[in-house]
């Protein structure tokens, strides 16, 4: 990352999309946690020391995740780098011609199964997170409106597929029959969202449905260990479960490219969006 922001283009800010911490978040703020697994990894470069806009990862709820909103304004908190104000927030980047990107960070863990387990009240707390999106999205004006959050929608993985079925669809299908989902897909769709980017899977993927983009970016740091293998009855436009890397975006006025970059710096996928299309 810091060679190509380097040699290439540096970012105007980066975001970290849940599971900041492994195998478990942090309980305090005081915790060594922040300076082991974010200070001394990434601001050691003076490149990658930008805003980090953070969200949380149901790794993050192994702990306590309120501490993680807490470090935003905890005076040890390099700069003010780290940020994320509370679960769900928005911001905006401003583009030619007085037109704005506007991103939207929601907390989809309400979704996940040991969430639930450890925080109940979770379960239905997703309704009100998928409401209060809806919500910022319709009172928004934004040329462009980015979602990011940690699940992925629509996935491959073997794993993790259940759980995208049940963000995005009002009722889905599991192993133990039939269940209420949260239907978060006609969310984006009424309230014209762009891209919705995620994390959670160990791999990249890429997806158009319904004329938004979904993009996973989750081969940035974990063991692929943890990944549960392909389930070949799902359709993605395309995926990449062998290397580990990162993702670039550039948002310009009339359209937006995303790169693909493994950890030598090489692209090894890019999809361009224009504007409307």
């Amino acid at each position: 990352m810091d060679n190509w922001a380097t040699t290439v283009e540096r970012p105007s800010f980066i975001l970290a999309l849940g599971d900041n911490f492994y195998p478990c978040g942090p309980l305090t703020i005081h915790e060594d946690k922040f300076k082991t697994n974010w200070i001394d990894v990434y601001l050691h470069y003076e490149t990658l020391r930008v805003p980090w806009k953070v969200i949380l990862g149901n790794h993050d709820y192994i702990g306590n995740p309120d501490c993680q909103i807490a470090y935003t304004k905890a005076p040890q908190n390099p700069q003010g780098l780290w940020q994320m104000p509370d679960r769900n927030y928005t911001f905006q980047y401003p583009l030619p011609n007085n037109k704005v990107v506007e991103f939207f960070g929601l907390d989809t863990n309400g979704a996940q199964g040991h969430v639930r387990t450890r925080h109940p009240q979770m379960r239905n707390k997703m309704f009100e997170h998928k409401e209060w999106l809806a919500t910022q999205l319709q009172n928004s004006n934004a040329h462009w409106k980015i979602v990011f959050a940690h699940h992925p929608l629509y996935t491959k993985g073997q794993n993790h597929g259940t759980i995208g079925d049940c963000l995005r669809e009002p009722e889905y299908t599991h192993k133990n029959g039939t269940s209420v989902g949260y239907g978060l897909e006609k969310t984006l769709l009424d309230g014209q969202v762009d891209a919705y980017f995620s994390g959670h899977e160990h791999v990249f993927q890429h997806h158009k449905a319904h004329g938004i983009y979904h993009f996973v970016c989750g081969a940035c740091s974990g063991d692929r260990r943890f990944y549960g293998g392909m389930n070949k009855s799902r359709e993605i436009d395309w995926y990449d479960c062998a290397r580990a890397g990162f993702v670039v975006v550039k948002v310009m006025e009339g359209s937006m490219e995303v790169k693909y970059v493994d950890f030598e710096g090489n692209v090894f996928e890019t999809v361009q969006i224009n504007k409307n299309s």
